[in-house]
């Protein structure tokens, strides 16, 4: 613990900067600042959706319905701009990337991986910084609701 004082000498120092300086984390990609997006080349439409990445669109649905309460729009794309496998804002807008999670990922249904990265998403609900203590009490909460879902079988 450090007074006041102390912190505002490190901070004015630069020897303590914010953890989104430290470890930055990615931006959610909406390909309207991208170029290469500009065509939709990289957005997969509905209709080309497989069976896979249907079920995992409306599991993702489902999900964000009961930890988030609130309706979320899911999106496909296939880039290499996107900064990750997916993203996900506070406004609502999942965006899985096809070319960083690769196609098996998406047809092995709802796998651990699936519910882990939806979980990592949606803690960016709350917060985009992977460091601070909201993002990690997002993550718990989440990690609750979903258990209690799971457990009164309201996931299935």
């Amino acid at each position: 613990m450090m007074s006041s004082a102390a912190w505002k000498n490190a901070k004015s120092a630069n020897a303590i900067l914010p953890a989104g300086q430290v470890t930055p984390g990615p931006k959610v990609w909406t390909g309207e600042d991208d170029p290469n997006a500009a065509d939709f080349r990289d957005w997969i439409p509905e209709l080309k959706w497989t069976d896979g990445m249907k079920e995992i669109a409306d599991f993702a649905v489902r999900v964000a319905a009961k930890v988030l309460s609130r309706q979320i729009v899911v999106k496909f794309c296939a880039t290499p701009h996107h900064l990750g496998g997916a993203s996900y804002g506070p406004s609502g807008e999942l965006v899985f990337n096809k070319f960083r999670l690769g196609a098996d990922w998406f047809e092995h249904g709802i796998t651990e991986d699936v519910v882990r990265l939806l979980i990592h998403e949606f803690g960016h609900q709350l917060s985009a910084d992977h460091l601070c203590a909201e993002y990690h009490e997002a993550l718990c909460r989440i990690g609750a609701k979903l258990f209690a879902a799971a457990r009164a079988g309201e996931m299935g």
